[in-house]
């Protein structure tokens, strides 16, 4: 399956691509704070207020940011038509299908002694998502 990042947005109507517009921006953001957060936080500090000012200052940012990006995606669907909504909606229940069987099978395993790889859920979640938009807005043309 080749996935062209350069015309991934190339089958959308006009409507569809500036309901996106924001989208992207808001996942642009999104994506920097979570991994700015991810790489500079303080890990698992003893006390809450033992964390600096900044670090609160980021999380909060990736917090806000993904919370925009999840009101922007459905405002994206609200105004999608029925065929990009139907896409949509299959691509998140596969990312969440594989989300669940994959965070429940790692804290299954975590109990039997295996690595534990249950922080990885999200990261499995959208890419089950990715996928199956990728392959279902390939099959929908």
């Amino acid at each position: 399956m080749k996935l062209a990042i350069k015309n991934w947005d190339a089958g959308l109507t006009a409507r569809d691509k500036r309901n996106l517009r924001p989208l992207k921006w808001f996942g642009a953001l999104w994506v920097a704070s979570f991994v700015a957060a991810r790489l500079l936080l303080p890990r698992e500090p003893s006390l809450p207020a033992e964390a600096p000012p900044w670090a609160w200052g980021l999380a909060i940012a990736a917090i806000v940011f993904s919370g925009l990006l999840a009101l922007g995606y459905l405002r994206f669907l609200r105004g999608a038509d029925e065929l990009m909504r139907r896409i949509h909606l299959e691509a998140l229940a596969a990312g969440f299908g594989a989300a669940f069987v994959f965070g429940m099978g790692a804290g299954l395993l975590a109990q039997l002694g295996m690595p534990k790889v249950g922080g990885l859920t999200w990261a499995v979640m959208v890419l089950g998502y990715l996928v199956k938009l990728a392959i279902s807005s390939k099959s929908y043309e």
